[in-house]
């Protein structure tokens, strides 16, 4: 059984960056739990709910990349689309605190 490790999320969207702290058991849940967060917070003016919709599916098809030559971080891409418009999510996950497996 693994422990949850603290994860900082830094995500870039439509000019705005917004970050969190939160406790998984791997980056993808970091960001599952991230949107699920952001869902129930609202800090992304009027758009939460789509940014975390939009996130939580492609969690479905996409896991989190490492990003080469670094340790503990990763980038997972998403986007928002209004009529011709498409907005990127850049969503930035960084290990802060790792925590050992518990045997």
């Amino acid at each position: 059984m693994s422990v949850a490790s603290l994860y900082t999320i830094v995500c870039d969207f439509a000019g705005g960056t917004y970050c969190s702290q939160l406790h998984a058991e791997s980056e993808g849940e970091a960001v599952r739990l991230w949107s699920e967060l952001l869902a129930a917070e609202k800090y992304i003016k009027r758009r939460s709910a789509i940014v975390a919709r939009n996130v939580l599916d492609d969690l479905n098809y996409f896991e989190p990349v490492a990003l080469r030559g670094l340790v503990n971080i990763w980038q997972f891409p998403s986007s928002v689309g209004t009529g011709a418009r498409t907005d990127i999510i850049m969503i930035n996950i960084v290990r802060t605190i790792e925590q050992p497996s518990a045997s």
